[in-house]
């Protein structure tokens, strides 16, 4: 059927809108090709309630992937010899095996890692080793002068990871959904 002549106004934005859902056909065919290729999933925690649920996503994910799961927590102890140090190493190494043998148990290719030095730094090194196709981590959600002072290691991970970044912010225990058990080390 033949329309009268549209005005300007009109074609423009029947065309915006043309191109608006030829971007989304693209981006959504984009990102079914990248997860189609998601085999290791690297997530930093720091066994904070965000990096748990952090990680519980990332436990759908490997599952809807079949990928790994490599768990990294990063030791910023300033003397690596010293006996403080290798307790909070010792309880780091134990509560990654907990988490390792509960995604394990839950069907999950899992393993773990602690690295020294500054979270970030370290979080983009093990990503880059361990070739990691995402990281998936939680935000603290500082603001302000603390926000402005101290940086956030997400932050700088986003804008500086070798792949991308699956940024999760802290939940509420309300706001866990229904029927989807919290992920804890204890559970193991």
């Amino acid at each position: 059927m033949h329309r009268p002549e549209q005005s300007g106004k009109e074609l423009e934005r029947r065309m915006e809108v043309y191109e608006a859902f030829a971007r989304d056909v693209v981006r959504d065919h984009e990102w079914a090709s990248a997860a189609r290729d998601v085999t290791r999933i690297l997530v930093p925690t720091d066994f904070s309630v965000c990096s748990m649920v952090a990680l519980r996503q990332a436990e759908e994910m490997a599952q809807r992937f079949r990928a790994t799961i490599v768990l990294l927590y990063v030791d910023q102890s300033l003397v690596e010899s010293s006996e403080l140090a290798r307790t909070r190493r010792t309880a780091a190494d134990d509560e990654l095996l907990s988490l390792v043998t509960l995604l394990r148990s839950r069907g999950v290719a899992a393993r773990s890692m602690v690295r020294s030095g500054v979270p970030a730094d370290e979080i983009m090194a093990a990503a880059e080793a361990e070739r990691a196709d995402m990281i998936v981590m939680g935000t603290h959600g500082r603001t302000g002068l603390s926000h402005v002072l101290v940086g956030s290691v997400a932050e700088t991970v986003v804008r500086h990871a070798p792949c991308p970044v699956l940024t999760i912010r802290e939940a509420a225990d309300e706001e866990f959904r229904p029927g989807i058990p919290r992920l804890r080390a204890s559970q193991a």
